[in-house]
């Protein structure tokens, strides 16, 4: 094999050359679709109108109508009359960038000698000659872009890269699987067997870059160990697999941070993981006896249980964007259309982590998919250029059937979030990031947040607080790591708004104190996880010039958070909102909120209200606010994202509540009270439409009147019980406006 950055003319022309001698090939015109002249190779037919047949496919192998269709494009885009890009793919049908060194985009070959080598009654390319024959030309193409050391490139010639040195293998192995079996071009597969044993040398070699520790790419690691034991198999040859159980220790002792996720490259990302990694994992797990991708299975399902909560209405669920160093995964709902279903081989695992049973379709959706494809009278569509991935049609067939209705409904039941109204969870990412998890879950709320360093060269992750979910509400609040979107973030407003003036957008080291502000005892972060009670997470941004910018300061409360902000100057605090159209909206003076208007006005608070639960956001005055929607839409389209932001002279107090009382005009207000051992945290809300005095009371504590509290503010009292004093049981509440008082009492438990 050569290893010229750019095909020898003459190897590259008189393999062509033979191929067409070979099969008695002449050459003529070029038909419709065609993407070369022809002059050296003839084009692959189209199929035949009204071709393929739907009902002819078995169910699991409907995804191959998709590349059936693909098969004459696909292979009649090999370059043909250019000497130097003899046997490329050109037309970007697979990856980018699309140019020659890219070797991703030649993974195709597999799907054309699957398709050669495969007798269906539905595939008139079985044996087909011209087709072999551009196959021929690209598997020479594809060859020669193999360094000595056996790895491939993808960004450039002299490029030695894990991608498609790791998927390659998969598609090499695969394509040698099915020219053995139809008996066609010898010399070739002899080469793909040398190719074959060059890269799994190289993708196991442990002095190689990839294998580094911390081990970046997961994805790309586990791709390459997937490869190797494909190329151990149609290799017949077991030693090329020896090495394979020790690597899968070492991925998971290198490649696996404690907080649960891979690495991608060293923090979380839910699309790498889940729609790559993971099904990447089964399909290792199906060829080894290692427990080691079960243990990947389980850690994984075990942090989406945080990064992931469901919509009580049923429409799926919401991922926490902000978490994520590459994709934004914002919806989460079932992939029933196998032509989508990229996680499909991911199911190996449902039977031993059932909670993955969440994200799946059931088999009874799977099935009636299938039937409405077999039924329907419509052509099956070319799939768009860079959305043909081999993987899909590679797994999709060898995928077992999905949980039952009652199965994905038992998982998420399961969820943590839906299982416990209270909990403190710290979960910590790579050390060498110092990146922490934070997610706590309050009778009132779920609230999650990222802080630690920033992954460098990845600026998507969105630091601070990023999501805000009640249980029956659904998600309220929301960060996607996506910069046309919106993030919970500060801004300085003499700063361009850029991502490095952003506060979320850079590293954010938090600490954790024992009360309702950043004086308060510190809580080390190993001993956060199970802290009970009122706590604050207290954070500190720089700005792009190295100036101590922002500052946040972050108390949970029972049923909502306070957040004091300070900046080095006007600023403006952007707060994002998931809104339904059914949502009733207002700000602080009654003024409503027309779903999906842009508005910017004056107000010291804003009231969203959901079915029976209230978010009430309100901040210390009455500030310039505009809100407005994003162009981001969720969960089919039944939430879009709006974003509030509030101007501010450099310190912002803003508090968010949430409440399933509806206003009451004989209690305008909620109480929520809490008891931790001997401290009692209580804070109510006054929900009247002006200022009112409110008194809290219960053994054992100083009663004091709070006069003038606003339309939307609350009174939080946090007290520590005098020693050899009973606890208090009962919490009695005064609420006055005007001359009418009403008072309730709250049971503590």
């Amino acid at each position: 094999m050569t290893n010229l950055p750019l095909p020898p003319l003459t190897r590259r022309v008189v393999l062509g050359a033979g191929v067409l001698a070979a099969t008695g090939l002449a050459l003529g015109p070029a038909p419709a679709f065609a993407t070369s002249a022809g002059t050296v190779l003839p084009l692959v037919d189209p199929l035949p109108a009204g071709a393929p047949d739907r009902s002819t496919f078995a169910p699991d192998e409907q995804i191959m109508g998709t590349y059936l269709v693909l098969v004459a494009p696909l292979a009649n885009s090999i370059v043909d009359d250019d000497p130097e890009r003899y046997g490329w793919m050109e037309d970007g049908w697979w990856r980018t960038p699309v140019e020659p060194f890219n070797a991703r985009i030649m993974e195709h070959v597999a799907t054309l000698a699957w398709f050669h080598a495969t007798e269906r009654p539905w595939n008139p390319y079985r044996g087909d000659a011209k087709l072999l024959a551009r196959l021929d030309a690209a598997l020479g193409f594809y060859l020669g872009l193999q360094h000595d050391d056996g790895a491939w490139p993808e960004y450039s010639w002299t490029e030695h890269g894990l991608a498609p040195t790791s998927f390659g293998t998969v598609a090499l192995s695969a394509t040698l699987r099915d020219l053995r079996s139809a008996g066609v071009l010898p010399e070739r597969q002899a080469e793909i067997e040398t190719a074959l044993r060059k890269a799994a040398s190289w993708l196991v070699d442990l002095t190689r870059p990839h294998w580094r520790t911390p081990t970046p790419y997961t994805n790309q690691v586990i791709a390459g160990l997937a490869g190797v034991s494909d190329a151990a198999i149609v290799l017949d040859d077991p030693a090329i697999a020896a090495p394979l159980n020790d690597r899968l220790e070492f991925l998971w002792q290198h490649s696996h941070a404690p907080a649960g996720h891979t690495l991608e490259p060293l923090g979380y990302d839910f699309g790498y993981t889940f729609t790559v990694a993971l099904p990447d994992f089964a399909d290792v797990a199906l060829k080894t006896d290692s427990p080691v991708p079960l243990r990947f299975a389980e850690a994984l399902a075990d942090f989406y249980q945080y990064a992931v909560v469901w919509e009580p209405d049923g429409t799926g669920g919401l991922h926490y964007s902000g978490l994520c160093v590459r994709n934004g995964a914002a919806d989460q709902r079932p992939t029933i259309a196998d032509t989508a279903d990229r996680s499909s081989l991911g199911r190996v695992f449902l039977d031993r982590v059932p909670a993955l049973a969440a994200f799946h379709p059931t088999a009874a959706e799977k099935d009636a998919e299938r039937s409405a494809w077999a039924a329907s009278a419509e052509p099956v569509p070319v799939p768009a250029k860079g959305n043909t991935s081999p993987r899909t049609w590679m797994h999709v067939p060898r995928s077992p059937e999905g949980p039952t209705a009652d199965q994905r409904a038992a998982a998420i039941a399961r969820w943590r979030t839906v299982a416990e109204d209270a909990f403190t969870e710290l979960r910590f990412g790579e050390p060498s990031l110092g990146q922490h998890y934070l997610f706590v879950r309050r009778p009132g709320y779920y609230l999650g947040a990222l802080h630690g360093n920033r992954v460098s060269g990845y600026s998507r992750q969105r630091f601070g607080n990023g999501l805000l979910w009640h249980p029956a509400a659904g998600t309220l609040l929301w960060s996607v790591n996506d910069w046309a979107q919106a993030s919970w973030t500060s801004r300085l407003t003499a700063a361009p708004d850029q991502p490095a003036s952003h506060s979320a957008y850079g590293s954010l080291p938090a600490t954790y104190h024992d009360g309702t502000d950043p004086a308060a005892p510190a809580i080390p972060a190993e001993q956060l996880t199970g802290h009970a009670g009122v706590f604050t997470a207290a954070a500190a941004a720089t700005s792009s010039s190295g100036d101590p910018a922002f500052r946040s300061a972050t108390t949970f409360w029972p049923d909502g958070i306070v957040q004091q902000l300070t900046a080095g100057g006007e600023a403006e605090q952007a707060v994002p909102l998931v809104l339904r159209p059914d949502d009733r909206v207002a700000f602080a003076d009654g003024t409503p909120y027309v779903f999906g208007s842009s508005v910017g006005r004056t107000a010291g608070g804003l009231r969203v209200v959901r079915g029976e639960v209230t978010l009430w956001l309100t901040w210390d005055a009455d500030r310039p606010v505009t809100l407005a929607p994003t162009t981001q839409q969720l969960l089919g389209g039944t939430r879009t994202q709006h974003v509030l932001k509030i101007i501010h002279p450099g310190s912002l107090r803003l508090e968010a509540t949430l409440s399933e009382q509806p206003v009451d005009p004989a209690r305008p207000y909620t109480v929520a009270a809490e008891l931790t051992g001997r401290r009692l945290a209580v804070h109510v809300l006054n929900q009247a439409d002006r200022a009112a005095d409110i008194l809290i009371a219960a053994d054992g504590i100083e009663e004091e009147w709070q006069r003038g509290v606003g339309a939307g503010r609350g009174v939080y009292r946090l007290i520590d019980l005098p020693a050899g004093t009973e606890p208090p049981k009962l919490v009695t509440v005064a609420h006055r406006v005007g001359r009418l008082t009403s008072t309730s009492q709250v049971r503590l438990r």
